[in-house]
């Protein structure tokens, strides 16, 4: 992450002024990859004033800004009216686990898997599971890539 950051504002500071970015760190395509109208088009951009970045940089760039984005408190906001066992059963709806999975896991019934799902989404005004697991990812309860 800090080898990201050591060269991502350089690559933004350098786009935003006109610049063609195509070598990132790390096996990524650069412009003896390119074909050479795609290279060209990528001048004419650049002559323009406008700054370009290769797909892979990109990729990186936006990796970057997730994996920094800072995390909400789960006890923040409506999330912080749930039970520590709704929060629990709400981890496991984000994972796709069903209620039977969930049940299994926490050593509990699926009828009271259903009670704590029911509980979650009253609470956070939620029509249904996909909500749930959206607003988990989307309020940082779950981050995208973690175990």
């Amino acid at each position: 992450m800090e080898t990201t950051r050591n060269w991502l504002l350089p690559v933004l500071l350098a786009a935003g002024q006109g610049a063609l970015m195509w070598l990132a760190p790390g096996p990524a395509p650069g412009p003896k990859d390119a074909r050479p109208e795609d290279l060209l088009d990528a001048i004419r951009v650049v002559a323009a004033g406008d700054g370009i970045i290769a797909p892979a940089v990109t990729r990186r760039l936006i990796r970057a800004f997730a994996e920094s984005a800072p995390r909400v408190p789960p006890a923040t906001g409506d999330l912080g009216r749930l039970t520590p066992r709704e929060r629990e059963v709400l981890l496991r709806i984000a994972a796709g686990l069903t209620n039977a999975e969930i049940g299994a896991d926490l050593g509990v019934t699926t009828g009271t898997v259903k009670t704590h799902v029911n509980g979650l989404l009253s609470k956070l005004g939620l029509r249904d599971r996909v909500q749930a697991t959206i607003l988990a990812y989307e309020s940082g309860l779950v981050r995208p890539g973690a175990p």
